[in-house]
């Protein structure tokens, strides 16, 4: 089993070399589970982020084996929700693209530029939770949720992996806007990774762990009424709280309204 040292407060540069070390514990445990359940991907890495998620989210050590031995009976996300998500996505992706470049800077999507994006003030990215942006060596991922639900370890992990510098939480249905920084998350996303690695460590050690009857997954079916009620909220919400967001974005991208990138530099458009 890995051992893991316990630590106190720190500054933050001791801060993020205990986070390093942390890391290095769960990249092995989550190593030693994928090898065990056989959690791996078409290209043999394994599974990190579905093992992540999992111990994240229950404590139960037979629920956590059950998932990791048995394949999932949901089919998938209901494509009404998917929907949503994408259209909320795509509606901020321009409305963001737009006010920047009012803003005098030069913007580009990475999917008008994939083989080189050339230099420009801002590069978006969409992403499976919502959007990347890039500039001038800040990083931040807007994640939105269009229902009811977040995942404080999907957002640590993106902090984990250094995809960003912020995470922007837009709870549309919430009519909600909360900025995180890794900065302050560094103490909290510390100790998530201690114990979901130590929590990973459990499951490989007991070998026979007792049965539970717990529910694994969920069967709920929204019916008519549920999806008319989420889309007449949605639609409020998002023309209420988008001004929000793009506000934030550009708070937290530190921008003040003049291109840093010359003319002849920046990629055609």
């Amino acid at each position: 089993m890995t051992s893991i040292p316990e630590k106190g407060a720190y500054d933050r540069g001791a801060l993020e070399a205990d986070l390093e070390e942390l890391r290095g514990h769960l990249d092995e445990t989550c190593a030693k589970i994928a090898a065990r359940f056989d959690l791996y991907f078409v290209d043999g890495n394994p599974r990190k982020a579905t093992i992540i998620e999992v111990l994240a989210k229950s404590d139960c050590i037979s629920c956590i084996r059950r998932k990791f031995e048995l394949p999932s009976k949901v089919k998938g996300i209901d494509s009404f929700y998917s929907e949503n998500h994408s259209l909320v996505v795509s509606i901020l992706t321009e409305e963001l693209y737009s006010a920047l470049a009012q803003m005098g800077y030069r913007v580009s999507l990475a999917t008008e530029a994939q083989s080189g994006y050339g230099k420009v003030d801002v590069l978006l990215e969409t992403t499976l939770a919502g959007l990347s942006l890039k500039s001038n060596g800040n990083k931040i991922i807007v994640e939105a949720k269009t229902g009811g639900s977040m995942s404080w370890s999907q957002i640590f992990r993106y902090m984990l992996e250094g995809e960003c510098d912020s995470v922007i939480l837009w709870r549309v249905k919430n009519k909600q806007v909360l900025s995180i920084s890794r900065q302050d998350a560094l103490p909290l996303l510390s100790k998530f990774v201690r114990a979901v690695t130590l929590r990973g460590n459990r499951v490989l050690s007991e070998d026979s762990p007792k049965l539970c009857d717990h529910e694994i997954y969920s069967a709920f079916k929204p019916t008519a009424e549920d999806l008319e009620s989420t889309f007449r909220d949605l639609s409020a919400a998002v023309d209420e709280t988008l001004p929000d967001v793009i506000k934030t974005c550009i708070e937290k991208l530190d921008l003040k309204g003049s291109s840093q990138v010359p003319l002849n530099e920046a990629i055609p458009h």
